[in-house]
């Protein structure tokens, strides 16, 4: 995964309407997380762990038992645009309604 500026700045600037479900932007791919702690609300370090933690569990619980996406697959749908093998560029943001917006370059799921 390489950091993108670009989509580091579409992300913050997404996160920051508190949305509640994707953006449908062209072509990029983005999950997002929810979350309520009493650490710093703009640790975007905290809260990118704390995300890719839970999205690695969601596959560890759930699995992930065929090459394609459908409507059984839903408890999986927020961690398969990570593993996405096409995924190579990543930007996030944090608003302090306690949302990690994750875009990358390629669209993968939703």
């Amino acid at each position: 995964m390489t950091w993108n500026s670009s989509l580091a700045t579409s992300a913050q600037a997404f996160a920051e309407t508190c949305p509640t479900n994707h953006s449908n932007a062209d072509g990029l791919g983005e999950n997002f997380f929810f979350s309520y702690s009493a650490t710093d609300k703009n640790s975007l370090d905290y809260y990118g762990a704390r995300a890719s933690q839970l999205w690695e569990e969601e596959f560890q619980q759930y699995g992930w038992d065929s090459t394609t996406m459908d409507d059984n697959a839903s408890n999986i749908k927020d961690a398969t645009q990570m593993a996405w093998a096409e995924t190579g560029l990543i930007g996030c943001g944090v608003k302090d309604s306690d949302l990690l917006w994750r875009t990358s370059g390629k669209l993968g799921s939703r």
